[in-house]
């Protein structure tokens, strides 16, 4: 299931994109200036239909870090931990994330660091 799951994930992640990219291009043909689609419109719709889908999971956390909503992001990134432990993504996620949270919670971003340690040496 989650070699499927992985597959959903890749092909909502190209038509998500695919649709950003082409919609951008008509506005700038036909002179309009490029608008702000709404990414969490759309990958909460992906996480509608998929739950478990890690990488909507993952896409939301980066969205919420790029807007300062770190509780949102971590929220997001640890779902995505539990649902896929041994995939790197997510653990790089929060690694992001905590070195750029203040305060600072070093228990968490240390536990972080090992994980990812771990999973890097296999």
């Amino acid at each position: 299931m989650q070699i499927g799951s992985t597959v959903i994930g890749y092909v909502l992640y190209a038509i998500v994109f695919t649709f950003i990219v082409v919609m951008s291009m008509l506005q700038l043909k036909i002179g309009l200036k490029p608008f702000k689609i709404d990414v969490f419109f759309s990958l909460k719709a992906i996480l509608e239909a998929d739950s478990q889908n890690y990488y909507a999971l993952i896409y939301l956390g980066v969205s919420h870090e790029k807007g300062g909503e770190y509780s949102e992001a971590e929220k997001h990134y640890e779902t995505a931990t539990s649902l896929l432990p041994g995939e790197i993504l997510a653990w790089q996620g929060l690694n992001s994330l905590y070195a750029k949270k203040s305060p600072v919670d070093g228990a968490k971003h240390i536990l972080v660091l090992k994980k990812l340690l771990d999973l890097l040496g296999k």
